[in-house]
């Protein structure tokens, strides 16, 4: 027997639909809606470069934002900068050495903080967050 889908439902199908009528263009350095509502405020995404990896150290990057609120963890990935085969998500678990991982965080005054407790100076990285304006 056929089900009529509820109001709910309906409601998400659209939402998807839009989003592929609608893709978002991220843009490196640029904010951009994502589309999605956050405690009915809209939702913006920033991507940043990065730069090269650490060599068995931190790296602290400016988001260059203030006064917004984090939504969701940031996600990114690393790139070789030798082949374009190469390329590991942020964060990176090593599953076989945990010491081969990278952290990937958001701490204070807006920033990015990055550790790798192997060089990791042969890759850049690219990190998306996101965030509603408060």
């Amino acid at each position: 027997m056929n089900r009529v889908p509820n109001d709910y439902e309906i409601e998400k199908l659209k939402e998807r639909i839009e989003k592929l009528e609608h893709p978002i263009n991220v843009i490196e350095g640029q904010e951009v809606e994502t589309g999605k509502k956050v405690n009915g405020k809209t939702e913006y995404q920033k991507r940043i470069n990065v730069g090269d990896l650490p060599n068995n150290s931190s790296l602290v990057v400016s988001t260059g934002l203030s006064n917004v609120q984090w939504t969701r963890k940031p996600e990114g990935f690393a790139q070789s900068k030798t082949s374009q085969a190469n390329v590991m998500p942020l964060p990176y678990i090593d599953p076989r050495d945990t010491t081969a991982s990278i952290s990937l965080s958001l701490i204070s005054e807006y920033r990015i903080a990055i550790v790798a407790t192997q060089d990791r100076s042969s890759f850049y990285g690219i990190v998306d967050v996101f965030y509603i304006k408060n």
